[in-house]
C-alpha cells in the first residue's frame, strides 16, 4: 500500500519485459531519460528478487543444520531434507540471477551488464558484500563476479569526484572482495585472478579517456588499493606454472608500466 515501495509493480512480468526493450533499445523514439529510468527499474527488481533469495537461503540454512528431530519423525525427515535442498537449488539461481550469474557448458559466466545494474544501487551492493561474507553466494559465482565488480568499480570512479566520499556500501563490498581474496581454502581459482588484473589493465583506458590517471583513482580509493594489492599477492602464489606464470608476470609489468607512467 505504500506508494513510495510499489513491489507488486516491481514484480510485474510486462513490467520487467518493458524495461529489458528499453535499455537494449537504440530506437531514437526511445530517450536517455526513459532509458535510464528502465535501468533504475531493472535493477530495483533484481535487487528485490536477490534479497527475497537471500533471506530464504539465510532461512533454509538454518532448518537444514537443525537436529533431525525438528524436522519431523524419522520417516519424513528425508523427504523433508530432499525438499530443502530443492528450494535451497531454487533461490541460489535466483540469488544468482540479481548479479548476472548463468550457468553454461564451461560453468558459470557473469553478464557484465546485469552485475552493474545491481551494482549502482546502496542495496545492490549491499547485498553482494553480504551474500559473499556469509558464503551465501556459491563459490565459484563470488569468483566469476569477482573482475567484473573491479571493472564496474573502475568505470564508476571515472567519472565520480575522487575527492568526495565513495559510494554507500562500496567499501564495504571491496573489503568483502578482498577478504574473498585472501581466503585459502577455498582459493580463488587462477583464471579469476588473472582476470582481475586484466580488468585492472583495461580500465586504464576509460580512466584515461576521462582525463584521469590509474594512479589518482587508487590514491582516492584506499580499499580499492588493498582488494588489488591482496590480488596481487594471491596471484603469484596460485598462477603458477609455463603458461599462467609467464601471463601472470606479463600482466604484471603492464600495470607497473601503467602506474610508472602516471
Amino acid at each position: 500500500m505504500n506508494v513510495k515501495r510499489p513491489r507488486a509493480l516491481l514484480s510485474t512480468n510486462a513490467l520487467s519485459r518493458t524495461a529489458e526493450s528499453k535499455i537494449d533499445s537504440h530506437d531514437s523514439e526511445t530517450s536517455e531519460e526513459d532509458r535510464q529510468r528502465a535501468i533504475l527499474w531493472a535493477a530495483r527488481v533484481a535487487i528485490d528478487k536477490g534479497f527475497q533469495a537471500y533471506l530464504n537461503l539465510v532461512e533454509l540454512r538454518r532448518l537444514l543444520q537443525s537436529r533431525p528431530g525438528d524436522l519431523g519423525d524419522d520417516n519424513s525427515v528425508l523427504d523433508r531434507r530432499q525438499e530443502l535442498l530443492k528450494d535451497v537449488e531454487g533461490n541460489v539461481g535466483k540469488l544468482q540471477a540479481a548479479f548476472g550469474i548463468k550457468r553454461s557448458e564451461t560453468g558459470v559466466e557473469c553478464d557484465e551488464k546485469s552485475l552493474a545494474r545491481t551494482m549502482t544501487l546502496p542495496k545492490g551492493r549491499m547485498l553482494l558484500s553480504r551474500v559473499i561474507d556469509e558464503g551465501i553466494l556459491p563459490h565459484p559465482s563470488a569468483c566469476k563476479v569477482l573482475p567484473n565488480a573491479i571493472k564496474v568499480v573502475f568505470e564508476t570512479a571515472s567519472t565520480a569526484d575522487l575527492s568526495s566520499a565513495p559510494p554507500a556500501g562500496e567499501d564495504r563490498l571491496l573489503r568483502s572482495l578482498t577478504g574473498l581474496v585472501k581466503t585459502v581454502q577455498p582459493s580463488v581459482d587462477p583464471s579469476n585472478l588473472l582476470a582481475c588484473l586484466e580488468s585492472t589493465i583495461n580500465a586504464e583506458a576509460v580512466i584515461s579517456a576521462k582525463e584521469r590517471t590509474m594512479k589518482s583513482v587508487l590514491t582516492s580509493k584506499r580499499t580499492l588499493m588493498e582488494l588489488l594489492h591482496a590480488v596481487f599477492l594471491r596471484g603469484g602464489e596460485v598462477c603458477v606454472g609455463e603458461q599462467l606464470g609467464a601471463a601472470w608476470k606479463e600482466d604484471e609489468m603492464k600495470f607497473l608500466q601503467i602506474l610508472s607512467g602516471n
